[in-house]
């Protein structure tokens, strides 16, 4: 069964093959801009240029890493099955709802890495000189896989918990609005946390934010990475879990479909 719901959303996502071709576009028009900003400002003399390479490569990564992690998807559409009342459907199903979100997403997850994820990565590689410190040996592959997993579970759960709220809001765009802010300013959506004033960047590294986003993305583009890495983001996995777990029940019980 769960490879069934794995399987139809990765066939379904193949469907929209145009959509993927457009997402592989911009992303590359946003990685462009990214890398021409921070040679043209390395050119100048205002930052020197491993800085800039390491900042340039961070900001082309988060570009990808971005139309990989589930939250906002996963947000969108539970708000809409509460909208539409379909979500009644899922309800009955013998999977959980939540297992039957996370399967449904990561189907989606495969088709974008294979299709979407891997050939940006092919193009920053050879255009834009992208140096992936992971490649050193077998231990910081698996490390960084790790870190990565883990962020990508960070940000299915806070996700799913963004959704469920839309239970008694009936609608989470602003919820989802202010989520992305945050994910911006202490996930290093678009600059490394390392950049960051002392005081900002000691409290983004407390946040489910860097844990989520910040942390796999420095994984990727520095040399020094260990297994204590790990730790906010288990930590962070495990209060969210259950966060989650407590406000699914309490949510489920006060859901209205069609009025009742």
């Amino acid at each position: 069964m769960i490879l069934a719901y794995i399987s139809c959303q990765f066939k379904r996502q193949s469907y929209y093959y145009f959509d993927t071709i457009m997402t592989v576009v911009g992303a590359l028009l946003a990685a462009g801009i990214q890398y021409f900003v921070w040679t043209s400002t390395q050119k100048t003399g205002n930052i020197s240029l491993a800085a800039s390479e390491m900042i340039s490569s961070y900001a082309i990564l988060a570009t990808a890493y971005t139309i990989l992690m589930p939250a906002a998807e996963i947000s969108k559409t539970i708000a809409y099955q509460v909208k539409k009342g379909t979500i009644i459907y899922d309800f009955v199903r013998p999977l959980d709802y939540w297992k039957n979100i996370f399967f449904t997403q990561l189907g989606k997850s495969l088709y974008l890495t294979l299709f979407t994820i891997f050939p940006l990565i092919l193009i920053y590689v050879f255009v834009f000189k992208i140096n992936f410190m992971v490649a050193k040996n077998f231990r910081a592959v698996l490390l960084t896989l790790l870190v990565l997993l883990l962020g990508y579970l960070l940000s299915f759960v806070m996700g799913f918990l963004l959704g469920i709220l839309s239970f008694v809001t009936f609608r989470n765009g602003g919820m989802l609005s202010l989520y992305t802010g945050l994910v911006m300013i202490f996930g290093g959506g678009m600059l490394p946390i390392t950049i960051y004033p002392h005081w900002l960047a000691a409290v983004a590294k407390v946040t489910p934010f860097y844990a989520m986003q910040g942390l796999p993305l420095l994984t990727l583009t520095m040399s020094e990475i260990s297994w204590r890495q790990l730790y906010p983001q288990l930590v962070w996995l495990l209060i969210l879990i259950l966060i989650t777990t407590q406000v699914y029940s309490k949510m489920r019980a006060h859901i209205e479909i069609a009025g009742g």
